[in-house]
């Protein structure tokens, strides 16, 4: 027997270790160098031309300067640290420490019950290259299309997107069917929601569109889910209810105070001023405590449809002389607007001190609304004359204007009464 099963060679017996003088023999030469060639066949070749028939126990530590390839089964019960390519192609056993500083390649599935790595690469999916627990400080590059399962902690750097079969929990947020947490999610530049969104604030620094027929949800105090705003099919801006009666009706608050509220049954109340700039219709009854407005037309005033806008009236505070028989001299005149139309009405009294015609006209300075021509009969005698009409965009005051065409004596008075208002105009706008 060449080796003793412990790794030690022993010479054949009997005949060995040789005595001095003793006769050589074919017996003994034969066995003895036989055991040899036995034992030498038993020894691993360094050019790799022999095969292992079991199992190698190596020491503590062995070092593989290039290349081990291993095409059965190995098991390893110490550390092992592979500085080049370490190729498996049967099963693996790792009971201990694998240390690989270059590139591992599995041609079968290893299993690997926990693996920790400071640089883990996984290369291959299909090789079954799974851990059910992988740490470290180090990146794990992963293939174009990684399936992940069970729980992933930590913070994870995407490049592309994310497809998940489950509940996410990231940043705080938990993403599942109905997403919710405590912390921010941060969506793309124009994100779509499907289902509710359920959320205690949410803050947008973008628009938020609203899809045709489609609405802004709010539920009522009985739980009822109602829709409230929206643009209908018809492309109409939609604002009220549709699924449920609000008790409480439309309010309108700005800075805490209600400006105006619209009852359940579609009476509308305003706490300030209304200003019409144009037409205001109305179908139903007004109620007005009080009412002010620039163009205020009394259409019925049973419906207590009371404006503000009152004639502008104005009367000659002194008499105005007609000292010019060419000339007409301005009496009473209104400070009305420009704009619209007005409805104007006046009265003067004339002085002349003998007979005399004088003529009258009511104008805006440039267009004529009406005109009139008075006859004095007697001397100094007091005679009055009125007129009215309407007028569009006035260009200046509303005025009754008179002259004299034979006297220059004649005059436009202002308190032959004692009342001071001998000689007066009103005005009101009216549409």
């Amino acid at each position: 027997m060449a080796f003793n099963g412990s790794g030690t060679y022993n010479l054949y017996t009997p005949g060995n270790p040789v005595v001095t003088g003793t006769t050589i023999s074919s017996t003994w030469a034969n066995n003895t160098l036989t055991d040899i060639a036995t034992g030498l066949s038993n020894v691993i070749c360094k050019d790799g031309q022999s095969t292992t028939t079991g199992t190698i126990p190596f020491a503590t530590a062995v070092t593989m300067a290039s290349t081990l390839s291993v095409t059965g089964a190995v098991t390893l019960s110490g550390n092992a640290t592979v500085g080049g390519t370490l190729g498996v192609t049967g099963a693996t056993t790792l009971s201990s420490t694998l240390a690989v500083t270059g590139v591992a390649t599995f041609t079968a599935k290893p299993i690997l019950s926990t693996l920790t790595t400071s640089q883990a690469v996984f290369s291959d999916g299909s090789k079954g290259l799974v851990s059910n627990a992988i740490t470290g400080t180090g990146n794990v590059v992963m293939s174009a299309s990684p399936t992940l399962s069970g729980t992933v902690g930590g913070a994870l750097t995407w490049s592309g997107a994310q497809t998940y079969s489950s509940a996410m929990t990231y940043g705080g947020v938990t993403l599942s069917n109905a997403v919710t947490g405590t912390g921010n999610m941060v969506l793309s530049a124009s994100p779509t929601f499907t289902g509710t969104l359920t959320a205690a604030a949410i803050t947008m620094s973008g628009d938020i569109q609203q899809n045709n027929a489609t609405y802004l949800r709010g539920k009522t105090a009985a739980a009822v889910s109602t829709r409230l705003i929206g643009v209908t099919g018809g492309d109409a801006l939609f604002f009220g209810s549709i699924d449920a009666v609000l008790s409480g009706g439309l309010v309108y608050v700005n800075n805490g105070v209600t400006q105006f509220t619209v009852s359940s049954v579609g009476t509308f109340a305003i706490s300030n001023a209304l200003t019409v700039g144009t037409t205001l219709g109305v179908t139903g009854a007004i109620t007005a405590s009080n009412l002010t407005a620039s163009r205020g037309v009394l259409t019925d005033s049973s419906k207590n449809l009371i404006s503000a806008d009152a004639p502008v009236t104005n009367s000659l505070g002194a008499d105005v002389t007609l000292s010019n028989t060419a000339l007409y001299f301005d009496g009473p005149s209104a400070a009305n607007g420009t704009s619209g139309t007005w409805f104007a009405s006046g009265t003067v009294t004339l002085f002349a001190s003998a007979a005399s015609n004088i003529f009258l006209k009511l104008w805006d300075g440039t267009t004529l609304i009406a005109s009139t021509n008075v006859y004095i009969p007697a001397a100094s005698a007091n005679v009055s004359a009125s007129l009215s009409g309407y007028i569009t965009g006035p260009v200046g005051n509303l005025r009754i204007s008179a002259r004299d065409g034979t006297r220059t004596d004649s005059k436009i008075i202002f308190n032959a009464t004692g009342n001071s208002k001998d000689s007066t105009i009103s005005a009101i706008r009216v549409a």
